[in-house]
């Protein structure tokens, strides 16, 4: 269990500290946290409800694939050990809680600090990109409303994707894998999605012209674009609807389930970057996979107006280095593979890592 507890309890003490954080800013902000926390968190089960319920699945489909293999269901999965079942449970508890205090600073960000890096985030895109507005050069390749459409659908899929990896990456990985998708996943939700919203503070070019920002006529032609391609389509533009419905409750200072507005740095590229740092571990399809996904996140990410290209390309660099920083801390604290270290110290057999079954 001592090697459990070496990635488990820092794990824990972020998310505690987020949490804490969260109930004292809803104080400042004159919410009353135990209504407003405990609903956020409860609507937030929700997404634990459908990762345990992939999670029935995916633990059926390898039993199956360890009696295809010849291997005995006995030894590779009723024999689990307590901390095995505890490091891989414990994530699933865990991320419901983070989720929902990040969540809740995330919609106090205009009311406790306010946007203020919309301008020098515009000015840094014109320098990384000569002069031009990176959204331009998206339209200029993807501007047909086919394409835009492509792009907003897979967009989208971000929200699924996240129960998909969570399930995966707690039930399916090893134990090395495992403690360093969630060690680096929660610390891009509480470094760079909180700690680092707030010091780049910004609502993001879909929301310029509404602030009355001095850079919302860079972006004027952007939003009638969409605006353009999702009346063509004749079908909803998920990013143009939900652009209209954040703003809403922006200006009826609704702080409700799913609603928050934050351009830098972008969740989105940060947790798309992780998972091709973790697939690189599962051959070059699985890597080859995961950068497509990333690389329509960062595409998509400018494309819909969500995003400056500055927030994207800052958040991989970023993920790159907590990915980094997890791996050596994992190295000193000699946490390993589930199995290889379960059988070098004698210990009892624990679900086997991802691919076992079929290698």
């Amino acid at each position: 269990m001592r090697r459990e507890w070496a990635w488990l309890a820092p794990l824990a003490a972020m998310i505690v500290a987020l949490y804490l954080a969260a109930s004292v800013a809803v104080r400042a902000a004159g919410i009353a946290p135990p209504s407003f926390l405990v609903q956020y968190f409860v609507n937030t089960l929700l997404l634990p409800v459908f990762v345990v319920s992939l999670s029935a699945l995916v633990l059926a489909l390898r039993m199956l694939l360890v009696l295809r293999k010849g291997g005995s269901l006995v030894n590779g999965y009723i024999r689990l050990d307590l901390p095995d079942v505890v490091s891989r449970l414990a994530p699933l508890v865990l991320m419901p809680v983070m989720l929902a205090a990040y969540a809740t600073l995330k919609m106090l960000i205009p009311v406790l600090h306010g946007f203020t890096a919309d301008g020098a985030l515009h000015d840094l895109d014109r320098i990384l990109f000569l002069g031009t507005d990176p959204w331009r050069l998206t339209h200029a390749l993807f501007g047909n409303a086919a394409a835009t459409m492509a792009i907003d659908r897979l967009y989208t899929m971000w929200v699924p994707l996240l129960g998909l990896a969570m399930t995966y990456f707690a039930l399916a990985a090893g134990r090395r894998e495992r403690a360093r998708f969630f060690l680096t996943f929660a610390a891009v939700w509480i470094g760079l999605g909180t700690v680092g919203a707030y010091i780049g503070a910004s609502a993001g070019p879909c929301f310029l012209a509404q602030l009355n920002h001095p850079a919302a006529p860079a972006y004027a032609e952007l939003m009638e674009r969409l605006a353009a391609i999702r009346n063509a389509a004749g079908a909803p533009l998920m990013a143009y609807n939900w652009q209209q419905v954040l703003w809403a409750a922006h200006r009826s200072n609704d702080i409700g389930f799913g609603m928050g507005i934050s351009a830098m740095p972008s969740i989105h590229l940060a947790v798309a970057t992780l998972y091709v740092l973790a697939a690189r571990r599962h051959g070059r399809v699985a890597t080859a996979i995961a950068a497509l996904f990333g690389a329509t996140m960062l595409v998509g990410s400018v494309h819909l107006g969500w995003h400056y290209a500055a927030d994207g390309l800052f958040s991989i660099l970023a993920t790159s280095a907590l990915w980094w920083i997890a791996g050596r801390y994992l190295d000193w604290a000699g946490v390993g593979d589930a199995v290889a270290s379960g059988a070098a110290h004698g210990e009892a057999e624990t679900l086997p890592p991802a691919g076992a079954a079929i290698a």
